[in-house]
């Protein structure tokens, strides 16, 4: 019988609180034998002391290592360090930042999907601990822009998808088969604490392997590990990216948005009335010539009001459509950014649903809903006075 063996790499630059959340969510997980090297990136000596005590707890399935920095020295130098000395045994290398909160059986969803030879990259659906939705579980580009595929979406509708291609995901959770890495070598250390992960992948794919999200594989993520100087280095960071990548990358956000329709049932005649809600203007013209030419979908009268929609502030549709325009029989298709911008609508919905109840929206993170499931949401709000 072969013996499957992971090494997980963890950089820590983190605070105590949430890196105990991890090291006790990794303590109940682990179900393969691992090696697990920890990186703690300049965190200090409270951190190196918890690291240490986990170290010496009892771990028959685990062998780990902790490698010290006094400094931070980013995301990409370390996670180098570590791939130095994986265990050449090893078949299965995650990564994984350090204010996860793991669920159980990842690493037997992640063994299922590497059966198949030709998967060199895994990613999971992480979630946001404050609220229960998506936070990433992909990336999709449109026009030059990256985006997190379904964000906020409820998890069970994401689900529906099972596994599915992607060009990248982030490093927060990632698993790359052993002989990928080998045969991909070094993350770039000229990005800092920003995209070396969707670097590293786009180098990966290069070498004939493909990457898949397995929607099975569900962990809370908290986004507190970021390290130093990651928004100072965004533009550079990117403008690395595209310089290396543009050649690469594909446009596929219609491809998960016309997923996303097939999972909803269509308006009987299948007409809408479009309204466009978006300030992405270059985005807005894809996604209305994808609407425009697509057959499932006949586009009545066309509205755009994004010029009253300004720097991601709630869109309130009582102030921008006509005063009957919640009457209108035929459903309507709102066009936005980011759905949440929606969530205030409590009134205008209370007087549309008795007209019409199918009208949906569909934004740049690939989510397609219908307005209808919005209502959950409108109570109690985030108003402080």
């Amino acid at each position: 019988m072969t013996i499957i063996k992971f090494t997980l790499i963890i950089p820590v630059f983190q605070t105590a609180s949430i890196l105990q959340l991890f090291i006790n969510s990794l303590s109940e997980t682990l179900s393969y034998y691992s090696q697990i090297i920890f990186i703690n990136d300049g965190s200090g000596a409270n951190i190196s002391s918890m690291l240490n005590s986990f170290k010496h707890s009892n771990h028959s399935n685990a062998d780990i290592t902790i490698i010290e920095h006094l400094q931070s020295k980013g995301c990409a130098a370390s996670i180098n360090e570590a791939i130095k000395i994986i265990d050449p045994s090893c078949d299965y290398v995650v990564f994984l930042d350090s204010d996860l909160i793991l669920q159980k059986n990842w690493q037997d969803m992640i063994v299922d999907d590497f059966c198949d030879n030709k998967v060199g990259i895994v990613g999971g659906m992480l979630l946001y601990p404050q609220t229960g939705g998506v936070q990433c579980c992909g990336i999709t580009f449109q026009n030059a822009t990256g985006y997190h595929l379904h964000l906020n979406a409820r998890p069970v509708d994401v689900e529906q998808l099972g596994k599915f291609e992607i060009q990248t995901t982030v490093f927060a959770f990632c698993a790359i088969r052993y002989d990928a890495i080998r045969a991909t070598g070094y993350l770039d250390e000229s990005y800092f604490n920003g995209y070396e992960d969707w670097d590293y992948q786009f180098r990966v794919r290069s070498n004939g392997f493909t990457a898949i999200t397995d929607t099975r594989i569900q962990h809370f993520h908290w986004e507190k590990s970021n390290g130093i100087h990651r928004n100072y280095n965004r533009k550079s960071n990117l403008g690395r990216f595209w310089l290396k990548h543009s050649s690469e990358v594909q446009d596929d956000l219609c491809h998960f948005i016309k997923n996303g329709l097939k999972q909803h049932d269509i308006c009987e005649n299948n007409i809408y009335n479009l309204i466009d809600l978006c300030e992405s203007r270059s985005i807005s013209q894809v996604l209305r010539s994808f609407l425009l030419s697509d057959e499932g979908i006949q586009i009545n009268e066309k509205d755009t009001l994004a010029s009253f929609c300004d720097k991601h502030q709630t869109i309130w549709l009582p102030e921008i459509m006509n005063s009957h325009a919640f009457k209108k029989q035929t459903p309507y298709l709102f066009l936005c950014d980011h759905y949440i911008r929606l969530l205030d609508n409590k009134y205008w919905w209370m007087l549309r649903h008795h007209y019409n109840s199918h009208d949906l929206i569909i934004d740049t993170y690939g989510n397609v809903l219908l307005f209808s499931t919005l209502q959950d949401s409108f109570w109690p709000g985030t108003k402080i006075r």
